[in-house]
């Protein structure tokens, strides 16, 4: 069976290292690529995806951009795609998500803390 993977990313050359890497799976696969929110909206439109590959950032030029998390966020609310794979590309340093990944760790109290939280 076909499998439709959709590549948001904003920088040529890392869409396209991940397309030249995908491509050697060995298994029936479409991509798509996407460098901006609109495209890959039309992109969703128009096929049924079965993995979403994310950048976080996709305007890097914007402080605090995640435009890319914003998108994972209004995919999930398509009935269809609610628990669709996704997958986030970063370059971000984040010690949280080291936490959960590597780590294994199971939430977190966020400073100031409230005691109905704890």
């Amino acid at each position: 069976m076909l499998q439709r993977i959709l590549i948001i990313e904003d920088q040529k050359p890392h869409s396209d290292a991940l397309c030249s890497i995908i491509e050697k799976m060995p298994i029936d696969i479409q991509i798509y690529c996407a460098s901006n929110i609109a495209e890959a909206s039309q992109l969703v439109l128009k096929f049924h995806i079965h993995l979403f590959i994310i950048d976080i950032v996709l305007d890097p030029l914007n402080p605090g951009d995640v435009a890319g998390l914003d998108f994972a966020r209004k995919i999930r609310e398509i009935t269809e795609y609610k628990f669709t794979p996704l997958i986030f590309l970063t370059s971000l340093e984040d010690p949280e998500l080291y936490s959960y990944t590597q780590l294994r760790c199971f939430s977190y109290i966020e400073k100031p803390f409230e005691e109905e939280h704890i």
